[in-house]
């Protein structure tokens, strides 16, 4: 399918007393006022009150709900070291007794920096897909200096893991990250995570997305989510307007109504 598409993602954003009818019906006219300049229209629209505004639309879904983890930052630090998982909080309490050092600093647009390196062979021995690093260089290129931050353990004076996050607004998003096997066994992204967690909620930061939270693929990753802390929070599905999308819907009839996977709660017993 050729043309002009718009991408609405994670919108519109609503105050929070706009009623379900209002969302629903508003969000129907944007999708009409889209369609006049636009070939097609592709939405991933946020659920209010575990509904999607569009899911009754006629739309035809293309993706199913997702779940996202999220890192409340914005209580006192003993009530978030509280809300972590009682094995992560022993592996963070065993990293901070660790020989390990921790730094941070604000990304520099340097496409050889060692942590977009060392993740990029990381990436290619595990074989998981991310966004290229040029996405986290024009993020820096395009908001400043202050818009992206790296934090680094070092054990010995040599860095054996890292993390990038970017930052927007008083929220921040975990990136990319890396860690060598010394980095692993002495639990350094724990600590890093706490560090990096403790220095946004001092300059005013309210949550991190710790991105998505898939516990069939990664189960490894997303206990490491929740056990420090991080609640599931249901995003919604990802819907298509364009030319044949409404009558393909109709023609698959209920198949086209599928039930959104559901997110299995993951086992935290090794988190």
């Amino acid at each position: 399918m050729v043309g002009r598409f718009a991408i609405v993602a994670r919108g519109p954003v609503w105050c929070p007393d706009t009623s379900q009818d209002i969302r629903a019906q508003a969000t129907s006219e944007l999708i009409r006022d889209l369609r006049r300049n636009c070939r097609g229209c592709i939405l991933t629209p946020e659920t209010h009150q575990g509904r999607d505004p569009i899911a009754q639309a006629g739309l035809l879904p293309i993706v199913s709900h997702g779940t996202q983890a999220r890192l409340d930052i914005s209580a006192e630090e003993h009530v978030r070291k509280a809300a972590q998982h009682s094995k992560w909080r022993n592996r963070l309490v065993r990293a901070m007794k660790a020989d390990l050092s921790i730094e941070d600093h604000p990304m520099p647009l340097d496409p050889n920096h060692w942590i977009l390196s060392n993740e990029a062979d990381q990436a290619k021995s595990r074989g998981y897909k991310r966004l290229p690093h040029s996405f986290a260089l024009t993020w820096v290129r395009k908001n400043g200096p202050k818009s992206a931050r790296v934090f680094v353990a070092r054990h010995k004076g040599q860095p054996v893991a890292g993390m990038l996050f970017l930052i927007h607004g008083k929220a921040s998003s975990y990136h990319i990250g890396w860690t060598g096997i010394d980095g692993r066994a002495l639990n350094a992204h724990n600590l890093l995570l706490w560090t990096a967690s403790n220095w946004f909620a001092a300059r005013g930061g309210k949550w991190i997305d710790l991105g998505t939270l898939d516990c069939e693929t990664t189960p490894g990753l997303a206990r490491f989510k929740l056990g420090a802390g991080a609640q599931a929070i249901k995003l919604g599905a990802t819907w298509l307007d364009a030319p044949g999308a409404r009558l393909t819907r109709r023609a698959l009839g209920r198949w086209a109504g599928w039930a959104p996977s559901q997110t299995h709660p993951c086992s935290l017993r090794s988190a």
